[in-house]
């Protein structure tokens, strides 16, 4: 049985590029052993869900790993908690400013993520990438899709490792603006991907594939 890792990114929002999309659909097929199903989400929740909801029911993956970008470090951050509260700064997609709002009304404040976070980390450093584990993942689509989805498998029985990595801006996107962190896309993406292989090895754990060695 082959092991799937869904992973998302973002559409251009603001701004004419989006580098968590682009480090997504450049990723390779297949992961050690594992098939990668890369998707596009809108900057809209009620969006983001819809499509989430659907690629999990239909694939029941093994790992699912939302990407998003960020201008506030200089580095891949993995993202230990995502918090059940809507509060935008920003509009979204379609316009909208939420405030204050519940993700899910009943649902838990908090919820870690299951990925080996500390491991990717290291992983990704190791692949000549700056890192960095990170404790909030905002208040806008980014928190909103990373606790949706850990939610989501929770009260539907999927074992599923899930969690959200963020990726800096590209320099595009910095032009005329202070203060906004950026990386190359292509040495964000090779550390997504050792990342990704730490996935990878984890749902191995010994079996069929064994270990991938960079």
């Amino acid at each position: 049985m082959i092991m799937k890792i869904l992973v998302t990114g973002f559409e251009p929002w603001h701004d004419e590029i989006n580098p968590s999309w682009e480090v997504v659909r450049g990723l390779p097929d297949e992961i050690c052993g594992a098939s990668v199903h890369k998707a596009l989400l809108r900057v809209v929740a009620k969006d983001a869900e819809e499509v989430l909801t659907r690629l999990i029911d239909e694939l029941r993956p093994d790992a699912i790993i939302s990407l998003g970008q960020s201008g506030r470090r200089q580095a891949v951050e993995f993202e230990r908690i995502a918090v059940n509260v809507d509060d935008y700064r920003i509009e979204d997609g379609d316009g909208n400013i939420v405030s204050d709002r519940p993700i899910k009304e009943g649902w838990e404040d908090g919820i870690l993520t299951t990925l080996p976070i500390r491991d990717m980390a290291k992983a990704c450093e190791q692949a000549g990438v700056p890192a960095a584990i990170s404790y909030t993942a905002g208040t806008h689509l980014c928190n909103h899709v990373m606790y949706f989805v850990l939610g989501y498998c929770r009260r539907n029985n999927i074992d599923a490792l899930c969690g959200f990595i963020h990726v800096p801006l590209d320099i595009s996107q910095c032009v005329g603006r202070q203060n906004r962190s950026f990386m190359d896309i292509e040495l964000a993406r090779r550390g997504v991907v050792a990342a990704l292989e730490v996935v990878a090895n984890k749902l191995n754990d010994g079996g069929k594939y064994g270990t991938c060695a960079r």
